[in-house]
């Protein structure tokens, strides 16, 4: 009998737990991806009128090299099993 009360009180317990996890996680998880999605989308904006606007010679070697090296660095690091 005290084990069946000691059972339901640990449900009681968990069930508040995941009631506060969905009640609190939820709306903070979509403040941050209100915060991504805005800070991609001024980046991408920042990006354009830069590009438009100042007219640097776009140096698409360079980024390719760049992401060929940060490609190479991930895979030896996959390849080592080290954490990214």
């Amino acid at each position: 009998m005290l084990e069946s009360i000691c059972w339901f009180l640990l449900f009681i317990v968990i069930y508040a737990c995941v009631h506060y996890q969905f009640k609190y996680c939820i709306p903070v998880g979509l403040v941050v991806l209100k915060i991504v999605e805005s800070l991609s989308i001024l980046m991408a904006i920042r990006a354009y009128v830069y590009f438009r606007i100042y007219e640097p010679e776009l140096n698409l070697k360079f980024v390719n090299d760049y992401a060929n090296q940060l490609f190479d660095v991930i895979a030896e690091m996959i390849k080592n099993k080290q954490e990214l």
